[in-house]
């Protein structure tokens, strides 16, 4: 295999902005189509999970222009998602040669489960958590005899933040097989130092969740639970690993 040609810095650069400006494009032409179009359809979607199980909350805008900061938030959010082919392909294309030939081969057949886990986090994030995050503090705020009514962008920034929580988080046995391949960590490893995991879990979920322990506990749950799926596969990468230097 021919090594790929070394760039100057210039060209690094160059070759950067050019990738930028596609991807950038790539995104612009839905961001336009969901902000000018399909604006009000999209903010049912985002109002869905918790509309589908807390009827009784009343979304509503504080400020004259929140309606329109919010569809443009949804929209970037909509550009983004239908980009996402584009960009990776052209993240991967501007990494790949700085890569290893045996870093590549382990990230080449990661990138399709990279997405597919993506897309089931957030799945999951907006079909089972989010109706049954919402409907727990609508359940609060009646035990308390209050009207639950909630601004729209709060409620919007919430669903997006969980969503994408949930997607990055489901992509820790993706990197976790990563690393097994290219012999950063082992099986052993993992295992042995399970009580650290566990801290950065706690940590993380508290980080990237509204600043409540329930959706903390909401999203540290899963993430453990993934954590142990990972020690499985790091297993099962790693024999692979040693069968094939012994071989």
């Amino acid at each position: 295999m021919a090594k790929p040609t070394l760039m100057g810095y210039g060209e690094h650069l160059e070759e950067l902005r050019r990738r930028i400006i596609i991807v950038l494009c790539a995104a612009a032409v839905p961001f336009f189509v969901t902000f000018m179009f399909l604006r009000y359809q999209a903010l049912k979607i985002a109002l869905w999970p918790m509309l589908s199980r807390a009827p009784e909350a009343i979304p509503a805008t504080h400020r004259p222009e929140e309606l329109i900061l919010v569809a443009a938030k949804i929209a970037l959010v909509a550009g983004i998602v239908v980009a996402s082919p584009v960009v990776i392909y052209q993240l991967w294309a501007f990494v790949s040669p700085g890569l290893k030939e045996n870093e590549r081969k382990a990230v080449r057949p990661l990138l399709l489960g990279a997405m597919l886990l993506f897309a089931t986090g957030v799945a999951v994030c907006y079909c089972l958590v989010l109706p049954f995050v919402f409907e727990f503090f609508v359940e609060m705020n009646a035990k308390a005899n209050l009207q639950v009514i909630w601004s729209v962008d709060k409620v919007v920034g919430t669903t997006i933040m969980m969503m994408l929580a949930f997607g990055v988080g489901f992509e820790l046995p993706v990197v976790i097989v990563f690393l097994t391949k290219i012999g950063l960590v082992t099986p052993q490893t993992l295992v042995s130092r399970r009580k650290y995991a566990v801290l950065i879990i706690a940590l993380v979920s508290a980080l990237i969740t509204p600043s409540d322990y329930f959706s903390m506990i909401v999203m540290a749950g899963p993430l453990y639970i993934l954590y142990e799926f990972s020690i499985i596969l790091a297993r099962i990468s790693h024999k692979k690993r040693l069968a094939k230097m012994q071989g």
